[in-house]
């Protein structure tokens, strides 16, 4: 197994740490999830997500936002429901090449 920080092999002792360590990977996905998943910073994704959007009104797939930002869709899609959630972005009704189309949310909603 990779090296592990000596804070996160001690997480289960340490109640702050294991909610930080669930929210990032799913509880069943292995220690190596894990550890790349403490090394994403989703709040700078997640804004450079809403910045690439910000620039097209017609809104973007997931693989568009990551041609845009050069970053790898399979980091950027975890970004769209959080962020959805958050009521920054929405689906459209639109599809592109069977994906979901989003774009910066309407103020009014």
């Amino acid at each position: 197994m990779a090296d592990i920080p000596e804070w996160l092999a001690n997480a289960e002792n340490d109640p702050i740490q294991i909610s930080l360590f669930d929210a990032m990977a799913r509880r069943t996905d292995p220690d190596t999830s894990h550890i790349a998943a403490l090394t994403v910073d989703a709040n700078r994704l997640e804004k450079l997500v809403v910045s690439a959007l910000m620039q097209y009104p017609n809104g973007c797939t997931v693989k568009e936002i990551s041609v845009i930002l050069d970053i790898d869709k399979w980091s950027i899609s975890p970004r769209m429901k959080p962020l959805e959630g958050k009521g920054l972005v929405e689906r459209t009704a639109e599809r592109r090449d069977r994906s979901i189309v989003w774009r910066i949310a309407d103020e009014e909603d």
